[in-house]
């Protein structure tokens, strides 16, 4: 049961190809917050917590999976040079993804659509080349 709920889970939340990294990420962070405040995705975010092997190994199938398929808004990212070189875009996704499961599974508060452009506009310049940003990237 738990793997078609997965599954379906997948299902609401595709990976967009909008052709910029601000239209991905609109798209995707926009699907995905109207599924983790749906029924079913309240129903996951309560499961992951569970520590039973089952629940564990289908919790880290799904991310593993889910993961990879979203990282690829980042690799395009880069190959459009919208994202720098040196971005990690497992990790990339992790920071985009961060704060939608904050507001929804911690502090229950709505992602409003200016929040929602805000949280997009900071990720972008989290992740721009330095000259996009004026300034030099961290080496650290």
């Amino acid at each position: 049961m738990l793997d078609a709920a997965l599954t379906a889970a997948a299902l609401h939340i595709p990976v967009p190809d909008t052709g910029s990294l601000r239209g991905d990420l609109t798209a995707f962070l926009t699907a995905l917050d109207r599924h983790v405040r749906s029924p079913l995705g309240r129903a996951l975010l309560a499961l992951s917590g569970a520590s039973e092997p089952a629940v564990e190994a289908a919790r880290d199938r799904f991310w593993r999976e889910r993961l990879g398929l979203a990282k690829t808004i980042f690799e395009r990212a880069k190959h459009r040079r919208e994202a720098a070189a040196d971005t990690d875009p497992s990790m990339a996704i992790e920071f985009a993804i961060a704060p939608l499961y904050l507001r929804a599974g911690v502090m229950h508060r709505p992602l409003t659509r200016q929040a929602l452009s805000r949280h997009v506009e900071t990720v972008i310049r989290a992740f721009a080349p330095a000259r996009a940003r004026g300034r030099p990237r961290s080496s650290s």
